[in-house]
This record gives structure tokens, C-alpha cells and sequence, in this order.
């Protein structure tokens, strides 16, 4: 909003407290300084009023310092989908410099088509500022996992609408094992396509069809092409989908059962459920690994939730999606998984009817609060990684309500909800540290031995 003329305001936090400021204020040279909730953290909307009618809203967030340059990223679970060749408005330094490390995520998932970077049959070029935002992940110590997928009509085209297809003929699936292999010079993590049991595994109306074989095979392929001449690289595979050919549980059956699992070093997967709470990630993933275990001699594999999260769409709201958030962490690294990437950094769009533009923790360039605003998730997310990273989790103590315990072996840090409400009491002499999801702390004494809780819907971390 640029203006001369008098303005108010009012600040509003995450739980709904409002603070008017009626004073009008008068700017000069179309600024105007405004007093800000002091000692106060979170997700804030600011709401500027002009002749008594609202001219505009945005939202900032206050979160305190933490420096997570120096974590070794293959100790944090926290990550993030970037996916920058879908907002390539968000392919510059600020991205990396800013959102992502004060996020504290310290993985990012993106990559480009194969169709966009081998336009001439074994050349191979990089695309969307590729160059540049690995070498910004290794300057800021973050890992990279690069998504190698879909098609190219180079190889196997749909001869009738001129459509690359999924990969399904020997010659195709040698091609993109070529490919990646040209990927794994520059990248230490692949992933070895993406939702193959969903619509990408039939792409151009492919013979694959999803169908758990020929993704089989390419897997096959890539591991033996790949690790002749890059020992080193993890294979990430085959962030299989809900629902699709078979479902993401007997998918994974599937491929078992056709020994596909030794031709990935991390099995993993995409979870949504927009119609569930978080806990539904928990089931998932303890039924992924049961699945695992079963078909690679009783021995497990490193879990990744490659994509996961709760766009603004339907009944999900951004309250509803931030306090979401934490407990969709949780409840994966329950369950044995060692990452989780939220999907996804920023909004395709500003269209609220379109639910894949609305899953960003910061909104979209075209939004009418601001470009790359925060999202109160955005603020739950940064809170969680300030007060679990460098601790792993523990175990689960609920009763009747959710109590996770994480540790590094001398300090502990209950993270707590409860969608109905609840008490909870920890047996301690200790004085502890109670912070709410969006950053506010206090210290909390215990009463005969003993600390009572009262819990409500949005998590908070007891530090012990």
C-alpha cells in the first residue's frame, strides 16, 4: 500500500489476540513506522486501515536466531520440497539464504525433467539455475536431493500425439540410467523417479502402466549404471504414492517380492491424508517397514518421507495446517523415519480453488499479502527444528493425550498435543522450560514433585 495519508492499524497473533493501535499515523515519504508487539514470537497479521476501512493485510513472523549452518544435515530429519522448476521465481540466493535457513530444514528436494536437460540424445545440459543452487546447498551445508524423473521422446514417444512416455523399453531404461549417472557427478542423493504406482508411471499412456515390473527394472538399471561409477551415491526410490496402481502398501509388496529393494539404499515415500490427522503417518510407515523387513530378510532399511503435508484447501486451514505440522513430524519419526520434506517451500498460485498451489509455507509472489510472506506453518516449522534438532527421538509416552519424548542422553524435550484436550503430569524435580508452537517461553516449577499440563490441539515442548 503506498500512501501519504493517515493510517491505523491493529496486530493480531496466531491464537487470535488482537491488539488495535488507533492512533492514526501520518506517513512521510509514503513510510510510515509502526510499533510492533515487543518480547512476542510467531505468526502476526497486520491489518493497515485508512479513513476507518481496511487497505491492506500481511503477516510476518518473529523467530529467534539459531545457527544450523554448522548441523550435519545427515542428523536432522528436517527437510523441505523446493521445487523450483515450478516457481522459478523462488531459483535465487534469497531462498536458500533466507526461508530455508531460517527454517532450519537441512535438506531440500527438487530436481528437472529428463526431457529438459537431454534435448539431444546423450548430451546433457543442466536447467533452471541447477548449477547455482547446488553450490549454494553445499556453501549453507544443506543436502540435496535431486529427483531424476519423467520421460523424454528422444527414446520411448507415443508415436501418435508425439508424447514422451515413462520409461518401459530397455533402450529407454537405458537411457535414463545414463542420465542419472550424469546426475550422480554433481549430486551425492538421486531419487529414483517419483510416484511411479501414480499417474507418473504411465505417462503418455507408457506400456509401464505404474505397473511395480518395469519400475523394477529401471531401478535395476540405474543402481548397476550408478554405482559402477558412483560408489558413493544414495539411491532414493520409489517415493511411491497412496493411491495408484495397487496402492502405496502393495506396491511396495510388489516390488519385494521382485527384489527391487536391494537396488535402493532408502526406501520412500509420499503421504497425504487431508481427511486424517497426522497420526495416519505412523500406521503408514510402520506397515511400510513390516513390508520391508519382511521381504529383505528381516532386516530393515532407512526410511524418507520425500513429500508430506497440508495445503490450504478444503476445511484445511492455516491454522489447521501449522498445528498439523509438528505432530505429521512426529508421528513419521515414530514410526523409524529418518527424514521428512515437507511439501512445499512457497505457493504455485494465488487460485484457492486449485489445492496443488496452496501447500507452500510462504505464499505465492502474487499474493495480495506480500510476496513470499509467511504462513503460520512456517513459523510452526521453525520453532520445531529450533527445539529438536540435535536430539532423536526417543519413544512414545501418551496416554491420553500424544507425548513424545526426544533426547540427546542429557537433556530431554516432550513434544505434546491433544485434539480434545487434556492434562498431562511428568513425575520431576526439575524446573522446566515450556514453549508454545510459535516460539513464546516460560519457565514452568514443578508443584510436589510433580508438573501438570494442561494440553490443547497446539503443540508445545517441554525441555527438561
Amino acid at each position: 500500500m503506498i500512501t501519504n495519508d493517515p493510517i491505523s492499524y491493529s496486530i493480531k497473533d496466531f491464537f487470535g489476540n488482537e491488539t488495535f493501535y488507533e492512533e492514526e499515523i501520518t506517513p512521510v515519504n509514503q513510510t510510515a513506522e509502526l510499533e510492533l508487539p515487543k518480547d512476542k514470537k510467531g505468526y502476526f497479521e497486520l491489518t493497515v486501515y485508512k479513513n476507518g476501512e481496511t487497505a491492506a493485510v500481511t503477516s510476518y513472523s518473529v523467530i529467534d536466531e539459531y545457527d544450523f549452518d554448522s548441523v550435519n544435515p545427515a542428523e536432522s530429519p528436517f527437510g523441505i520440497n523446493t521445487s523450483l522448476r515450478k516457481n522459478p521465481q523462488g531459483v535465487n540466493e534469497d531462498a536458500l539464504n533466507r526461508e530455508i535457513r531460517i527454517l532450519g530444514a537441512k535438506s531440500i528436494r527438487d530436481g528437472s525433467e529428463w526431457r529438459s536437460t537431454e534435448l539431444e540424445k546423450g548430451v546433457y545440459t543442466p536447467q533452471l539455475n541447477d548449477a547455482e543452487v547446488r553450490k549454494l546447498t553445499e556453501k549453507y551445508n544443506i543436502d540435496y536431493l535431486y529427483v531424476a524423473g519423467y520421460d523424454n521422446p528422444l527414446y520411448d514417444k507415443n508415436v501418435s500425439t508425439n508424447e514422451g512416455q515413462t520409461p518401459w523399453s530397455s533402450e529407454g531404461r537405458a537411457a535414463f540410467a545414463a542420465w542419472t549417472d550424469w546426475l550422480a557427478e554433481d549430486y551425492r542423493y538421486i531419487g529414483v523417479y517419483n510416484e511411479w504406482n501414480g499417474g507418473f508411471g504411465k505417462r503418455g499412456g507408457s506400456p509401464a502402466d505404474s505397473k511395480p515390473l518395469y519400475y523394477h527394472l529401471l531401478a535395476m538399471s540405474v543402481y548397476n549404471n550408478v554405482k559402477a561409477n558412483h560408489p558413493e551415491t544414495t539411491l532414493v526410490g520409489p517415493a511411491f504414492a497412496a493411491g495408484g496402481y495397487e496402492g502405496g502398501a502393495d506396491f511396495m509388496q510388489s516390488l519385494g517380492e521382485l527384489g527391487t529393494l536391494k537396488y535402493l539404499d532408502v526406501i520412500a515415500g509420499n503421504a497425504y491424508r487431508l481427511d486424517m490427522t497426522p497420526e495416519f503417518i505412523s500406521e503408514r510407515f510402520k506397515l511400510i517397514d513390516e513390508i520391508i523387513r519382511k521381504n529383505n530378510g528381516g532386516q530393515s532399511k532407512e526410511m524418507w518421507v520425500t513429500e508430506t503435508g497440508y495445503p490450504i484447501y478444503g476445511d484445511i486451514t492455516e491454522e489447521k495446517s501449522a498445528k498439523y505440522l509438528v505432530p505429521l513430524f512426529v508421528n513419521a519419526l515414530s514410526a523409524g523415519v529418518k527424514r521428512v520434506f515437507w511439501y512445499n517451500l512457497a505457493d504455485y498460485g494465488i487460485n484457492k480453488e486449485d489445492r496443488e498451489q496452496n501447500y507452500g509455507l510462504i505464499r505465492h509472489c502474487d499474493s495480495s499479502m506480500g510476496a513470499n510472506t509467511a504462513k503460520p506453518s512456517f513459523s510452526a516449522y521453525a520453532v520445531m527444528t529450533r527445539k529438536l534438532t540435535g536430539l532423536s527421538y526417543a519413544e512414545d509416552i501418551s496416554d491420553t493425550v500424544n507425548c513424545h519424548r526426544f533426547t540427546d542422553g542429557q537433556k530431554d524435550c516432550l513434544v505434546l498435543w491433544s485434539y480434545e484436550g487434556g492434562e498431562y503430569k511428568i513425575n520431576t524435580s526439575k524446573t522446566a522450560v515450556l514453549t508454545d508452537m510459535m516460539g513464546n517461553s516460560r519457565e514452568i516449577a514443578p508443584v510436589d514433585g510433580v508438573i501438570a499440563l494442561e494440553v490443547t490441539e497446539y503443540p508445545i515442548y517441554l525441555e527438561l
